[in-house]
């Protein structure tokens, strides 16, 4: 016979979190109970971040993620406005007008505005799902112009001027013999440099491995998304380093309700 619990403990201390998670577990009349993590956290909404301190794991936002005993400075998504965590190309227009902006996302309006004669750009479009936007633009003698923005959501893309970052420092706890109790600094950042173009970059160092990523997301409009992510990364314990470039393109199509999911990896070294 066997019977497991699991308990999810927290104190909370002023603006601090303390965070505990334990296992027990009974077989055969033996019992065991384990503590897998206990953490102390507070966040700073004024930057939207949150540090955390004690057992956590590393961000992975697009490397591989470890569990540290150490300290975690991250962004917290939660915490901005909702429409900034779903990705979005700025939407682009010319009224001829004094005009009604609409937009539909399949039979949902899910905004509209009111524009001034000229070309306008709207910033703040808020979306329900993965599906394409149409576009109206009602003119002030009542015709109407339409247009079609793909939309295409990628975990590498970020909204103009959006970032999201995670700094992690302290020992590895993990069961590899070479890698255990090995100080690791990790750090990650994406950042939306324009409505349709992501920067990417990572760091972590240890004392027997280190590497550095670099790479960007794309909206390329009706061909989709793509991205391009390049490591190096170097081991003193095996004395080996290697390149590693990845490329990722995704593309919907919604009149065949089909997607494409296209991930290739090239290592060298």
């Amino acid at each position: 016979k066997f019977q497991y619990l699991n308990l999810y403990n927290g104190l909370n201390i002023g603006k601090w979190q303390l965070r505990n998670k334990t296992y027990y577990t009974r077989e055969n009349s033996k019992s065991r109970i384990y503590s897998d993590k206990t953490w102390l956290s507070r966040d700073f909404g004024a930057i939207n971040s949150r540090v955390t301190v004690g057992q956590t794991m590393s961000s992975g936002f697009f490397n591989p993620t470890f569990r540290i005993d150490g300290i975690k400075f991250e962004s917290i998504p939660d915490m901005r406005p909702s429409f900034l965590n779903s990705y979005m190309p700025d939407i682009q227009g010319n009224a001829l007008t004094n005009a009604t902006v609409k937009i539909y996302q399949g039979d949902n309006l899910v905004y509209q505005t009111f524009v001034n004669p000229g070309p306008f750009t709207l910033t703040d479009i808020p979306t329900t799902g993965n599906s394409d936007l149409k576009v109206q633009i009602i003119e002030e003698n009542g015709i109407v112009h339409e247009d079609f923005v793909p939309v295409s959501s990628s975990d590498t893309l970020r909204r103009k001027n959006v970032l999201d970052y995670s700094i992690s420092a302290g020992k590895q706890n993990v069961k590899r013999a070479e890698l255990m109790k090995n100080h690791v600094i990790t750090a990650e950042m994406l950042y939306g440099v324009t409505s349709i173009s992501t920067l990417l970059t990572g760091l972590t160092y240890s004392e027997n491995y280190r590497s550095a990523s670099l790479g960007g997301g794309f909206n390329l409009g009706n061909t989709g998304v793509s991205s391009i992510i390049g490591t190096n990364s170097q081991n003193s314990f095996y004395k080996k380093e290697g390149n590693a470039i990845e490329l990722r393109h995704y593309k919907k199509i919604s009149t065949l309700s089909t997607q494409i999911d296209f991930r290739h990896k090239y290592f060298s070294g």
